[in-house]
């Protein structure tokens, strides 16, 4: 039987990989953000979007 006081010796890999995963949803929501206000200020500056007219 275990002693569950033991380091777990993958709990340090995981938390590497985790924190490794979270910046690169962190990067990809930013960039998908950038690109839609990007977009968005385009469609205004062209008049090409319906959704803002009331």
């Amino acid at each position: 039987m275990e002693n569950p006081t033991q380091k777990n010796p993958f709990s340090e890999h995981l938390f590497e990989y985790r924190s490794v995963e979270k910046r690169k949803l962190i990067l990809s929501l930013s960039i998908t953000a950038v690109v839609m206000v990007i977009e968005l200020i385009g469609g205004m500056l062209t008049n090409r979007i319906d959704c803002t007219d009331p």
